[in-house]
């Protein structure tokens, strides 16, 4: 998993003085990629036009994203996306975001095991199985 260069002077702000910290959203949203996104942001995102897909909201409080141990954050919840209505491509990596559409991409991180779902599946990260960890 990785930072991008926003999310890591968001967390500096947030912690060093600063005001900032007001930033941090209430809801962050899970998204998935077919090419690898980078500390700029980039990648390619599933589109959402004619295709079903559509990021996740999962609500950023301590039930679904419980305190870190050992440098990494697990997400409790299951994320489930939206049925497949026509091919997403081979999804390599996901990214956590503060906006449903656009925003700010903060963390993305590889997919195990890149996945093409079929037509009419919706995907899912089960619970517990979405790990953010600081290297």
């Amino acid at each position: 998993m990785s930072a991008t260069s926003y999310f890591e002077n968001l967390v500096l702000d947030s912690i060093l003085g600063s005001s900032r910290g007001a930033d941090i959203p209430a809801t962050v949203y899970v998204g998935l990629f077919t090419s690898a996104p980078d500390d700029g942001g980039g990648g390619d995102e599933v589109p959402s036009s004619g295709t079903g897909y559509a990021r996740v909201a999962v609500a950023n409080t301590d039930d679904n994203w419980p305190d870190a141990a050992s440098g990494t954050k697990v997400c409790a919840t299951k994320i489930q996306f939206p049925l497949v209505v026509s091919s997403w491509g081979d999804l390599t990596h996901f990214g956590i975001f503060d906006a449903a559409t656009s925003g700010n991409l903060l963390v993305y991180g590889e997919i195990s095991t890149p996945t093409a779902p079929d037509v009419g599946n919706a995907p899912f990260f089960a619970a517990f199985t979405l790990a953010v960890t600081c290297d």
